[in-house]
């Protein structure tokens, strides 16, 4: 199949730091992108190359909420803003405008972004996204979101931010100033923050095999990753964790046959088996480099079994796609049996693989 080589240090963008632009370091594109949340700083915390071996001894854990239909690859979902899983690699300072701690009003917006970015400091805020023209957002109704601003053009009058084109491709974007400003200024943000990230550049990370072991067993067996750090942080109580994910994934789509007029509506929402399908890309990138650094032997075709894995997972969000367009229910069943091959191939592998790493 040959989906995923690893990462490499080319995707990442170079420093321009000119008069009138400024673009920060990007690695792009993102090898995880179901949230745009998690492509933004995936995107910035990737630059130090020793983050890759970070990317590849962590990225194993899935989760799925238990009272909604919402699937993330752990501890991806703990780099976003306000978490805590970055902090190994960035620092993050908030800024409130409206909390007293400056003062930024619509006039010196610009020039305040312009200054943090010429800093080295990415900018992530949150603002109404529908003023956004030209972006896929236009024309949607009022919707605060995060974004993440890395670069502007003077000469255009405009930001570079990361995010979805009109395609749903993950793309850089230009924003014009006029409408970033309409952005922040929306009168549904009643507070507006930003965020500043600036990397750590001089940390260095050494894989860890017992680590890497420890979590591939957490996911095999089902068990709360989150338990491992509770005396540092807030432990999460409202996941399914690992391979019992797939157990109660089936059930929301059982469920979705069972009622003449689907109450599940979140069945409309394509993200979370585009996570699904992305958490298998990441079990190859780790694959890849226990191979590339006899950490496992290439003769048990690991990347193989995790290749299928890829392909069964692409089938089922493709059925979701034709399900969510159909809502025939004879789809839901063809899901549920793909769901069920997965999780038992799925299981199958990791068990070698995991053995033959003791």
């Amino acid at each position: 199949m040959g989906l995923i080589n690893m990462l490499n240090s080319n995707n990442i963008t170079n420093l321009v730091n000119e008069e009138s632009v400024v673009e920060l370091p990007i690695y792009f594109k993102s090898p995880i992108y179901y949230s745009l949340n998690v492509a933004t700083n995936i995107s910035i915390i990737l630059t130090n190359p020793e983050s890759h071996k970070w990317f590849y001894n962590c990225f194993l854990q899935l989760v799925l909420y238990k009272n909604e239909f919402k699937i993330d690859i752990y501890p991806a979902n703990m780099v976003e803003t306000n978490r805590y899983g970055g902090s190994l690699f960035r620092h993050e300072d908030k800024i409130d405008i409206d909390g007293g701690m400056c003062t930024i009003t619509p006039d010196n917006l610009i020039s305040t972004i312009t200054t943090w970015l010429r800093k080295n400091y990415y900018v992530i805020s949150y603002i109404d996204v529908s003023k956004l023209k030209n972006t896929r957002y236009d024309k949607w109704a009022e919707s605060r979101h995060s974004n993440m601003v890395f670069g502007f053009d003077d000469d255009i009058k405009a930001f570079k931010m990361i995010d979805y084109s009109k395609k749903g491709h993950l793309s850089i974007i230009p924003v014009k100033y006029d409408s970033f400003i309409n952005a922040a200024y929306s009168p549904i943000i009643k507070r507006r923050e930003f965020h500043l990230i600036r990397l750590k550049r001089n940390v260095a990370y050494e894989f860890d095999l017992d680590l890497y072991k420890t979590f591939l067993n957490d996911y095999i067996n089902s068990f709360d990753t989150s338990k491992r750090y509770a005396h540092i942080m807030n432990t999460y109580k409202k996941y399914w964790w690992g391979l019992s994910v797939y157990e109660h994934l089936n059930d929301l789509f059982k469920q979705a046959t069972l009622h003449k007029h689907n109450h599940l509506h979140r069945l409309t929402y394509y993200q979370p088996l585009h996570a699904l399908y992305e958490h298998k890309k990441c079990l190859l990138y780790s694959i890849r480099y226990l191979e590339e650094n006899n950490y496992l032997s290439r003769s048990l075709k690991s990347c193989m079994d995790i290749e299928k894995l890829i392909g069964l997972a692409n089938q089922i969000r493709m059925l979701f796609l034709k399900y969510s367009r159909t809502r025939d229910k004879d789809i839901i069943s063809s899901i549920i049996n793909t769901i069920n091959l997965l999780c038992n191939e799925e299981t199958n592998a990791l068990h070698k693989i995991y053995n033959a790493l003791k």
